[in-house]
């Protein structure tokens, strides 16, 4: 019969020829540091704090490689005003690792192009409320004649709108976020740059 052996046994065999490397470790120590303080600062705001940990880093290229995917990432599209304002962290955080880069005009770019997606949405929110309400009032009446009392209806009950709603925005979302990408992908050649 054949030798059984243990499942260590068998791990130990397969990975005998495995070396540890120094250089990979630190690598991924120092891009993992330029992850963390790129998070910590997208939630504290404290860009000081970040800048030391950039100026004390000793491989800023592989903080950058952390650090500019996290910032990529935070780049979305606003749900109210103040999110516009958070999206100057993101910024910050790129002027502090990538200060040659020139993307100011990005920057206010896409400020405004923020600021036009709330507009287009409320509009959006409008129309249709426009098109739906007049439908909702004749149901509402309809439905007060029927049970001889008062009923009130809201657009959020009613199926057609919520479908209309919701079709009309991810259309309005998706043609923002090829706008998005491109912000994204042009921080990447920034950084490709830089490198």
């Amino acid at each position: 019969m054949g030798e059984i052996r243990s499942a260590i046994d068998i791990a130990m065999e397969k990975t005998s020829g495995i070396k540890g490397d120094k250089n990979a470790l630190v690598n991924s120590q120092m891009k993992n540091a330029g992850k963390k303080a790129a998070a910590v600062f997208l939630d504290t705001s404290k860009a000081e704090d970040f800048l030391k940990a950039f100026n004390d880093s000793p491989d800023k290229m592989k903080f950058r490689e952390g650090a500019v995917p996290v910032f990529c990432t935070a780049i979305r599209l606003p749900e109210t005003e103040d999110d516009i304002e958070k999206n100057s962290l993101w910024q910050r955080g790129i002027e502090i690792i990538l200060p040659g880069s020139n993307l100011n005009s990005l920057f206010s770019q896409s400020q405004i192009i923020f600021k036009q997606y709330l507009d287009d949405r409320e509009n959006l929110y409008k129309a249709l409320e426009q098109q739906f309400m007049p439908r909702l009032r004749a149901k509402q009446e309809e439905l007060s004649k029927r049970y001889n009392q008062n009923i009130t209806l809201s657009l959020a009950q009613d199926p057609e709108y919520n479908s209309a709603l919701s079709k009309n925005l991810k259309a309005l979302q998706s043609q923002y976020e090829t706008v998005v990408e491109e912000m994204r992908s042009r921080i990447m050649e920034a950084y490709d740059n830089e490198n």
